[in-house]
């Protein structure tokens, strides 16, 4: 497949790895062009277009909610974090979701702060 066969694949689509696991596309993060976030039944991976492949990081995770954020903004700080989790991290957004940790109705930044610690520590 070319990049731009790659690039033009729907957010949704099931492709499949290198590695012969399949994933479904969930964004195609600005910052690293060529690549999809691609959500697969062990977490969140990076998947570029050719042989590449590799875990999507804490940081590149926060880039999303930021960008997202920018897209969306009629929704809460800590409901972008939330929604962001349940795309990229489904199994840790349903760890806290409704517990102490759960950012989505809060716009306090220090609770969300501890949020993206504890999403960082469980990442």
């Amino acid at each position: 497949m070319t990049r731009a066969e790659f690039n033009a694949l729907p957010i949704g689509a099931r492709i499949a790895t290198r590695a012969g696991q399949s994933g479904t596309i969930s964004a195609f993060p600005a910052n690293a062009p060529g690549f999809a976030l691609v959500v697969m039944a062990d977490g969140p991976f990076m998947v570029g277009c050719g042989d590449t492949e590799r875990a999507m990081t804490f940081n590149e995770f926060l880039i999303y909610v930021y960008k997202r954020h920018l897209d969306t903004p009629s929704w809460r700080y800590g409901q972008t974090v939330f929604n962001c989790l349940c795309d990229i991290n489904p199994e840790l957004a349903e760890n806290i979701r409704g517990g102490a940790w759960d950012p989505f109705y809060t716009t306090e930044l220090f609770l969300i702060d501890e949020c993206l610690d504890h999403i960082e520590r469980n990442w």
